[in-house]
């Protein structure tokens, strides 16, 4: 998905707008997506766009996840967000929207979505962070890996080291496991 001001953003183009419009009107590269004032590129076009994209320097390829990056954080898109901080090499960044999305994810009952982000980040970056290991045993509390999220809720538990609303999201997460 797509839209003016992200393209802006990006692309630091000061006509995106008119230039997306043209192309939605013009030709059948673009379509209108199910929010005001979003796209979607015909996957042929997509595909062009992305080999195209791959074939530009390491660093510019960085700079441009990095700009799609901080306009998704600023209007609160978590998932693009962190996909994006990913690509462009700032894991630290990654880590902390992917936290965030997740979470919401998680929240709207979007398991199958949460669980597909969760095989994105790098097994390393959640055994670091406990709030994205929690993430995960949430999402395996609800399927068929529970005693794996109990044993990770559990070691977060006898963590002295462990922060009180930390340590009740992990007794929620199993409980989950338990009762699954």
């Amino acid at each position: 998905r797509i839209n003016a001001p992200m393209c802006a953003a990006v692309t630091a183009c000061a006509d995106a707008a008119e230039r997306l419009q043209r192309l939605l009107h013009d030709t059948p590269m673009l379509i209108a997506a199910e929010l005001q004032g979003w796209y979607r590129m015909h996957p042929l076009v997509r595909d062009f766009l992305l080999a195209r994209f791959e074939r530009l320097p390491t660093p510019t390829q960085q700079a441009l996840h990095q700009r799609a990056c901080d306009w998704f954080a600023d209007h609160r898109h978590f998932p693009e967000a962190a996909a994006h901080a990913l690509a462009a090499g700032a894991e630290a960044l990654a880590s902390t929207y992917a936290v965030q999305s997740l979470w919401t994810l998680r929240a709207q009952g979007k398991f199958a979505e949460a669980q597909a982000w969760l095989q994105r980040i790098p097994p390393a970056m959640i055994a670091g962070d406990t709030h994205l290991r929690l993430l995960a045993a949430w999402a395996d509390a609800l399927g068929e890996r529970n005693g794996e999220a109990f044993r990770v809720a559990l070691g977060i538990l006898d963590d002295p080291a462990t922060e009180p609303a930390t340590r009740f999201i992990a007794a929620l997460v199993a409980a989950s496991a338990t009762g699954y």
